[in-house]
């Protein structure tokens, strides 16, 4: 099964991809190129188009071993509610104060911005956050579902 991010970045792309098709009876579009970076941004096997010209056979079956080394970004969290000018984010993977982040929404176009300061439920000033804990973002980019992810260096 895959993850969050994954089911997010490859459902936003088809979908552009998709309205792009109703719209103009083709998927030849200089918005090809954009859609395939976005789709690089998160771990994969190489692309194939085996069986879509003959049916599957052992010849087909993927051998290399799926590993993270291919990944340019990490999934860091979910905006869970907005309120009051602050996002509450789910937290994913540990990021720090600092961070260049990306949002990905279901409706949104995708937005790159710096985490200038983080909270705890208490109202603490954090310098990085820990996995599986609610922190608060001062923000009012974000949407309620998003998700974020950011670059590895």
């Amino acid at each position: 099964m895959k993850g969050p991010l994954y089911v997010a970045t490859v459902s936003k792309v088809y979908s552009q991809a998709l309205r792009y098709y109703k719209k103009h009876g083709h998927f030849l579009s200089e918005q090809m190129m954009e859609w395939e970076e976005e789709l690089k941004k998160f771990p994969h096997r190489d692309y194939a188009p085996n069986n879509l010209i003959n049916p599957a056979g052992a010849e087909s079956v993927f051998h290399q071993r799926e590993e993270a080394k291919n990944t340019q970004f990490d999934f860091i969290g979910e905006v869970r509610s907005v309120e009051n000018g602050f996002a509450f984010i789910q937290v994913k993977n540990a990021f720090n104060k600092g961070d260049r982040i990306e949002t990905l929404s279901p409706k949104l176009a995708s937005k790159s911005m710096v985490i200038e300061s983080i909270f705890d439920l208490a109202g603490s000033e954090l310098e990085r956050t820990k996995p599986s804990t609610l922190v608060k973002l001062r923000t009012h980019r974000l949407e309620v579902g998003s998700l974020l992810r950011r670059e590895r260096l």
